[in-house]
């Protein structure tokens, strides 16, 4: 596992997640689907949740980046 692979996961479940929320959906109905996206990810949620990531992850050295 890399140092960094907390941020592809994180990546990679934000991509899920709105090519799941968005998939097949009508013009009609686009504008209710990110409402309900930006609800669960606006901003205050995601800095939190990325800020707890890092608190909890051990630190990274330069060395250890440029290895």
């Amino acid at each position: 596992m890399t140092k960094l692979s907390w941020v592809h996961i994180l990546i990679g479940d934000i991509k899920s997640f709105i090519s799941g929320a968005c998939h097949g959906v009508s013009h009609k109905h686009l504008q209710p689907y990110l409402n309900e996206f930006y609800t669960r990810f606006n901003e205050f949620q995601m800095t939190g949740r990325l800020l707890s990531a890092c608190l909890a992850s051990p630190g990274i050295t330069d060395a250890e980046l440029t290895q």
